[in-house]
């Protein structure tokens, strides 16, 4: 988690439409959004080297790094720098630790929210209720 409030103060200033970035993240993230995907990732591969080998090409808002699938996604500040890595990744040209990454565009979707109260086995089933069922 530090490794993303890094990312959102980075991403306050530099290239993009006038600021305000965090904001919209904030108010849309219930909204499906683009993300980078990468994979064939070395065991171990940490947060800062994905920034590290991604920020060349714009400010990486945020890193979701699924160690245990070694894959990870990225957003950027700004579409031109997604599509640079991108591209970047299509020529193979992005390398960390020696292994060449696979790097595809992915839209990633929100996970609905968890219901209040209610019953977590979702209620009673049809056909299995009442006195004298099934005899």
């Amino acid at each position: 988690s530090a490794g993303r409030a890094g990312g959102a103060a980075a991403g306050t200033g530099g290239r993009g439409g006038g600021g305000g970035g965090a904001e919209r993240s904030a108010e849309n993230r219930n909204l499906p959004r683009p993300a980078v995907y990468i994979a064939k990732l070395k065991e171990g591969t940490t947060d800062e080297e994905l920034r590290e080998a991604f920020g060349k090409f714009g400010t990486v808002m945020s890193v979701r790094n699924i160690r245990e699938k070694k894959i990870a996604f990225l957003e950027f500040n700004t579409e031109e720098a997604e599509h640079k890595a991108i591209e970047a990744g299509e020529k193979q040209e992005i390398v960390i630790r020696e292994s060449v990454l696979v790097v595809q565009k992915r839209v990633l979707t929100p996970r609905p929210a968890p219901h209040e109260g209610g019953a977590e086995a979702g209620g009673p089933r049809p056909g299995r209720g009442g006195a004298g069922a099934g005899r």
